[in-house]
């Protein structure tokens, strides 16, 4: 049995459009996800919402499928944290915590994909 767990789970939706990186000759993906938690106000009835953003890192295969992610799109991430240190313009050491994925999937409702309508053939064209 394992000693520890590094593993997250998260489905939000993207707050940008994937942004594409390469190093040493490797794709990299970074994707900004928000989720939403709902908290109760104390000593109310009423709840209060709170966004907590995440950035997520996509490499190897994954990163050529996350690759065409919008903003706006609704998806699964499954990853672990992972972090590195850098030094700023200043010369002072920071850490940037992100999310390593081990798998994307974009999610789509049923009723969405319902909701799509007939397909319409495409226009003839005019031949002048």
């Amino acid at each position: 049995m394992p000693k520890s767990v590094n593993r997250i789970i998260l489905m939000g939706h993207l707050g940008r459009d994937a942004e594409s990186k390469t190093r040493n000759d490797n794709l990299v993906v970074w994707l900004n996800l928000a989720t939403t938690e709902w908290q109760k106000v104390a000593g109310t009835d009423q709840y209060s919402d709170r966004t907590i953003w995440s950035r997520i890192s996509c490499a190897g295969k994954l990163a050529d499928k996350a690759v065409s992610l919008h903003k706006g799109d609704y998806v699964y991430v499954e990853g672990s944290l992972s972090c590195y240190e850098y030094e700023d313009a200043s010369g002072s050491r920071q850490t940037l915590s992100y999310i390593k994925a081990r798998d994307v999937i974009p999610w789509v409702p049923k009723e969405r994909k319902q909701d799509s309508g007939p397909t319409q053939p495409p226009l003839e064209e005019v031949p002048f």
